[in-house]
């Protein structure tokens, strides 16, 4: 159709059998060229919709956020989360800029909320975003009926910062299975990063990846409210704690019968060259309360520093418990160098852990092999007795060989002994 439009208005085309006019030949070719260009139109408006609220992405700059770092925009951040809320979820999403968080009302203690943190992920583009909270909590998460209580989604690339060292940027309320994901995110100034309440029910699952502690008093606070008897905060997963602490400092901080088990933690940083009274975990336990502790849990902790421990506990008078004393325990790789002598005693390097390679039982000879995988040339093998004849041979009784899945123990020429062979 095109070939004949062009030969009417060049005037060479016929009247017979084809287009009966120029005019007519005129009006085709608008009509083309607007359908040409209304795909384009079309989705130029739908992204731009998509992008700025409805759909799944909510920019809180479309809700009247300034991001100036001056300006208040606790109530269009708040305006943002409600929409997402209402449209069933979505991502409140924070374009590069510093939101200047502050009480949004006269008396307000906290400046936004996020009733529905299973659905809704609050999301920045890195350091370019800069969260900056100036009231006693910034950003508050309460238990809400209905959430999914088996998984959250998230808070993720954003600086959070507290105005006073007095504020705790996040706080998280009876979450059971559904607390966020905590991701790629910079802590600094805080009195508290991260304040995870157990006040009804329990904190479980918590995984925290990528997350930088710059001189927070309190990274993660396990707030365990003693009247509850619901005192877990298991099954976390935390890795790539980036930290730098100064004296009286902590990263994870445990009270009122917190019970901090089956977690990983991999933590690397520094501590101050006279951090006295700081520590990886600070366990305190209160006059009459439950002890916390923490138990079960594997480690690759990697700092340097002085004067700081790994452990830091005290009993205070505490009582009872899941673990019956303020202790942190479990298994792990741990380079400490100047931490205070004696504060990983409860925690057991990998390198010294022993496992069972398998059991026998003694022939009248002296000698038994043992068969398993878990040996090798280079094992270091031990023999430990199981029953009241074992128990009687264990003065000449000793693993006198290794080889590529075979352990040798030499004993005395007694039969009926039950020994399980350990290696390491």
């Amino acid at each position: 159709m095109y070939m004949y439009i062009q030969k009417i208005l060049a005037g060479t085309g016929s009247m017979s059998g084809e287009w009966p006019s120029k005019a007519l030949a005129w009006v085709c070719l608008l009509l083309m060229g607007a359908i040409a260009a209304w795909p384009t139109r079309a989705l130029s408006q739908t992204m731009g919709t998509f992008l700025d609220q409805g759909g799944a992405v909510f920019n809180v700059k479309a809700y009247g956020a300034t991001g100036n770092g001056t300006t208040n925009d606790s109530a269009s951040v708040q305006n943002a989360i409600n929409a997402a809320v209402s449209a069933g979820g979505g991502m409140v999403y924070f374009p590069a800029g510093t939101y200047f968080l502050d009480a949004p009302k006269a008396g307000a203690t906290v400046a936004i909320t996020n009733s529905r943190p299973d659905i809704i992920s609050l999301v920045g583009i890195g350091m370019g975003t800069q969260l900056k909270f100036n009231t006693p909590v910034g950003l508050t998460i309460p238990r809400a009926a209905g959430q999914n209580l088996f998984h959250g989604a998230g808070i993720m690339h954003a600086q959070l910062v507290c105005a006073a060292s007095t504020g705790t940027a996040v706080q998280m309320t009876d979450l059971e299975g559904a607390a966020p994901l905590l991701y790629d995110l910079a802590i600094s100034g805080c009195n508290v990063g991260f304040d995870i309440i157990n006040q009804s029910y329990w904190n479980e699952r918590l995984t925290a990846i990528n997350i930088s502690d710059y001189y927070n008093n309190h990274l993660f606070w396990y707030d365990q409210i003693t009247s509850d008897p619901n005192n877990s905060y298991g099954y976390g997963t935390y890795i790539g704690i980036y930290t730098n602490k100064s004296a009286g400092q902590d990263v994870f901080y445990l009270t009122g019968g917190a019970y901090l088990y089956h977690s990983s933690f991999v933590v690397k940083g520094n501590f101050a060259s006279n951090a006295s009274g700081a520590a990886i975990f600070n366990v305190q336990g209160g006059s009459g309360q439950p002890c916390p502790g923490a138990a079960y849990d594997t480690f690759d902790i990697t700092v340097e520093g002085g004067s700081y421990s790994v452990v830091n506990s005290a009993n205070n008078g505490c009582t009872g418990g899941a673990t019956g004393n303020p202790i942190v325990s479990g298994s792990g790789s741990i380079s400490a160098v100047g931490a205070v002598a004696g504060t990983t005693s409860l925690i057991q390097q990998t390198s010294n852990l022993a496992f069972l390679a398998g059991t026998f039982t003694t022939t009248s000879g002296t000698q038994n092999t043992l068969s398993s995988a878990l040996v090798s040339p280079g094992s270091q093998c031990f023999a430990q007795p199981t029953n009241a004849t074992s128990a009687q041979m264990v003065v000449g009784t000793y693993v006198s060989g290794v080889n590529w899945g075979a352990a040798t123990v030499t004993h005395p020429a007694v039969a009926g002994g039950i020994f399980q062979v350990w290696c390491r």
